[in-house]
């Protein structure tokens, strides 16, 4: 009895020791920073020839870092979401015919002179079958998200 007491205990405590270190450590997506406004900035994606893209990701990503950053919109410095380059994989749904599956948003958070790089990706697959009218846009909306969302979760 005494054994199975003592190994229980001690089970207990190595399960409950991952927390007890983390205790003292911040978690990502606690960051509590507030910003005097939220900016998603595609320039540097159009200067490197994709304005097509930039001009429909850019009103999702401004809509999608203001929906996560809502309560954290006061005081403070400007959050900028820039983006630098996107790749869509030109066929979602089959891996077939080789070539990239996934679809990749680079970019950066800047706050005054700090930058802190994010690369999203996501399966092509995820906004659905890659045959439905306004597919690509529904790929970018959720590039968008996923891109707004690292960043809430990081700054």
């Amino acid at each position: 009895m005494n054994r199975r007491i003592f190994l229980h205990g001690l089970g207990a405590a190595l399960a409950g020791a991952p927390l007890a270190v983390l205790a003292g450590v911040p978690a990502l997506a606690q960051g509590r920073q507030t910003f005097s406004r939220v900016v998603a900035d595609t320039r540097p994606l159009e200067a490197r020839g994709g304005g097509g893209a930039a001009a429909v990701l850019r009103p999702y990503l401004q809509q999608s870092l203001q929906r996560v950053f809502a309560g954290r919109i006061g005081r403070g410095p400007v959050l900028t979401a820039r983006v630098q380059t996107l790749q869509m994989a030109s066929f979602a749904g089959s891996d077939r015919f080789g070539g990239v599956q996934s679809d990749f948003l680079e970019g950066e958070a800047v706050i005054g002179q700090e930058r802190i790089p994010f690369l999203v990706s996501l399966p092509a697959s995820t906004a659905g079958s890659g045959h439905l009218p306004g597919s690509d846009e529904w790929r970018l909306r959720a590039l968008a998200d996923a891109f707004a969302g690292w960043i809430a979760r990081r700054v």
